[in-house]
């Protein structure tokens, strides 16, 4: 049981358009390492807020995870840095994308 998810689920159910509800819903199950669940989440808020720069960078985050899904992770990265470039974490998302720049995936 946790009361924070079952908070945003209840609000989700009241209003499936609460933005911050969602986000905040994808980095409960980012903590409990439900990243399919996760990644769903900030798939939907991306599709219909594509300027959301936070969905991006956990987007990337879990891409990143694997190098498989590489690619995804260098375009959610990408599109993180567009909209934030000044943003605290965007040294750090920089850095990844120049590890990987060369390698495949």
């Amino acid at each position: 049981m946790n009361p924070a998810k079952d908070a945003y689920l209840a609000a989700l159910r009241l209003d499936s358009g609460m933005i911050n509800a969602r986000y905040n819903l994808a980095l409960v199950y980012w903590e409990l390492k439900q990243y399919a669940a996760a990644r769903e989440h900030l798939k939907i808020i991306v599709r219909n807020n594509p300027d959301y720069a936070s969905a991006h960078y956990v987007l990337g985050m879990i891409y990143a995870q694997n190098s498989r899904t590489w690619e995804s992770a260098k375009q959610h990265y990408r599109r993180f840095l567009q909209l934030e470039p000044r943003d605290p974490k965007a040294p750090s998302v920089r850095r990844w994308l120049d590890q990987h720049s060369t390698r495949r995936g």
